[in-house]
C-alpha cells in the first residue's frame, strides 16, 4: 500500500516539476552568399513570453551577420554591387556578427520582430538556426512590374488588332 501511495505522490510531483530546457525551433536552411534569409517572431509584454534566445551556426568557416528589426523590412539592404547598405545599421535595433552569433532579446512591449541573416564569404552554406521560441520564415514581398512602354505598347497593339478585325467583319457583312 505504501508503495502505491509513493508512486502516486511521485507522479503528481512530476506533473508540476518542469523538465529541462527544450529547444522550440530548429531549422537547417541553405543560404547563398549575399542572399538574406528572414525570420519573424512575436514577443509579448509579460514574462515568460517576452524573451527569446536565438543561436546560429554554419557548416563552413566564416562570419554570419544577424540583424534584428522591430519594423517589417521592405528591402534586403544588399546593394547591386553585392555589399551591405549602410542604412541597415540605422534601421536595425540589434546587430551581431561572428562565426556563431547568438541573440538574446527581451521585449518591453508586445511586438513582431524580424530577423535577417546574411553571409558574405565562403560561398553558399547551410545555416543551423535554433531558438527557444517558434520562428516563422519571412520572404520579402517582390511584386514584379512591367515598364510603362511595354504596357502601353501591348494595349495599343491589342486595341488595334480588335479594331482591324471588327472593321473587316463590318466590310464583309455589308457585301
Amino acid at each position: 500500500m505504501k508503495q502505491r501511495i509513493l508512486i502516486f505522490v511521485l507522479f503528481i510531483l512530476l506533473l508540476f516539476i518542469p523538465f529541462g530546457h527544450v529547444k522550440a525551433f530548429e531549422d537547417a536552411v541553405e543560404i547563398e552568399e549575399n542572399t538574406p534569409v528572414f525570420y519573424l517572431f512575436s514577443l509579448e509584454k509579460d514574462a515568460p513570453l517576452n524573451n527569446i534566445k536565438i543561436d546560429i551556426s554554419r557548416e563552413k568557416k566564416g562570419n554570419i551577420s544577424v540583424f534584428l528589426f522591430d519594423r517589417r523590412p521592405m528591402t534586403s539592404y544588399i546593394t547591386p554591387n553585392q555589399t551591405l547598405d549602410d542604412a541597415i545599421f540605422s534601421d536595425s535595433i540589434n546587430f551581431t556578427e561572428s562565426e556563431t552569433p547568438s541573440l538574446n532579446v527581451t521585449a518591453s512591449e508586445a511586438k513582431i520582430y524580424y530577423l535577417e541573416i546574411l553571409i558574405f564569404a565562403n560561398g553558399s552554406d547551410i545555416l543551423y538556426v535554433q531558438s527557444n521560441r517558434e520562428l516563422s520564415r519571412y520572404y520579402l514581398p517582390s511584386i514584379p512590374g512591367f515598364p510603362l512602354a511595354i504596357m502601353l505598347g501591348t494595349i495599343i497593339i491589342s486595341v488595334s488588332v480588335l479594331f482591324i478585325t471588327q472593321k473587316r467583319k463590318l466590310k464583309t457583312s455589308t457585301i
